[in-house]
């Protein structure tokens, strides 16, 4: 399967939109393009990123925290 995804954040200041592919079952791949306003300056982000299922169990390795919004 595939689906288009499009994003809008206010704080910070950050929209984009891509193309994700399921290639199968266990992997993806992805074309996003994002741009960010940040201090007065526009940056646009052009990347394609990939994934794929490692295993059903991390062991000891513990999930990331996601830092707090200012």
């Amino acid at each position: 399967g595939s689906g288009h995804i499009a994003f809008t954040c206010t704080k910070p200041k950050v929209s984009g939109e891509g193309d994700v592919v399921a290639d199968s079952d266990t992997s993806y791949r992805a074309h996003m393009k994002i741009h960010s306003q940040e201090q007065g300056r526009d940056d646009t982000v052009d990347m394609d990123v990939t994934g794929r299922w490692l295993s059903e169990s991390c062991g000891n390795v513990r999930p990331l925290t996601a830092p707090r919004a200012r």
